[in-house]
């Protein structure tokens, strides 16, 4: 049976050695008790490496060989715990930022905390999955803000077609996510006054973690990354 291979981000790279920041150090000393010349996994700069365990640091060995995902980035109205696992599962799939969203029908508010949450479940995500990079946490922007024209806003009424055929011919994808009550009519009509899609699941009402995981799959599986 292979050995799992533990995988780490460097906080910065000097002479072929990637350094670690504080908690991975103590993760790598204290929890794995790994010892110089033992080997792990380190991501840097966007890039995976095999590494060996030096006094320094980690010392770049070949390059593991990785297959990027397309940009996608998901927009989230769920300020409420629930919301961790939809940071974490996002993360797993490789998708490239991940937003706070504010609109009408939002239920409670985004903290300082809560972002932070979203950081430090990224990040251990990234490493459990072994992605290149840690998904970017964007800070909190208001819903008319983020209606970018490659926007796609997902809404189980006014939609006029499914998310699939939105994403056809992309090669990247910015998803908005409305809150459990949905989005509300003038936001919706706000979106399609600039010409931005609104699409549906279809005949199913998703809860707002589920509906974010379901569309970056479906995104990522249109663009060609998935199977």
């Amino acid at each position: 049976m292979t050995r799992h291979a533990y995988r780490f981000f460097a906080d910065s790279v000097s002479g072929g050695v990637a350094v670690l920041g504080p908690r991975d150090r103590r993760h790598l000393e204290q929890v794995l008790r790994m010892r110089v010349g033992d080997t792990c996994e380190v991501a840097a700069g966007g890039r995976a490496y095999h590494a060996r365990v030096v006094p320094g640091g980690l010392e770049l060995m070949d390059e593991i060989e990785t297959v990027t995902a397309p940009p996608v980035t998901v927009w989230l109205a769920q300020p409420g715990g629930r919301s961790d696992e939809a940071v974490e599962r996002l993360t797993e799939l490789g998708v490239s930022r991940i937003g706070a969203m504010r609109c009408r029908m939002l239920k409670g508010e985004f903290t300082d905390s809560r972002l932070d949450r979203w950081r430090r479940v990224a990040i251990a995500a990234a490493k459990q999955s072994k992605q290149q990079r840690v998904p970017e946490i964007l800070p909190v922007a208001d819903y008319a803000d983020v209606l970018s024209p490659e926007a796609v806003v997902l809404s189980h009424t006014g939609a006029s077609g499914g998310l699939a055929d939105r994403i056809v011919g992309r090669r990247g994808a910015t998803l908005l996510i409305g809150p459990e009550p949905g989005f509300a009519e003038d936001e919706l009509e706000l979106a399609r006054s600039r010409g931005v899609a609104v699409a549906t699941f279809g005949p199913v009402v998703l809860r707002t973690e589920t509906a974010a995981i379901v569309a970056a799959a479906l995104a990522l599986r249109e663009m060609g990354f998935l199977g």
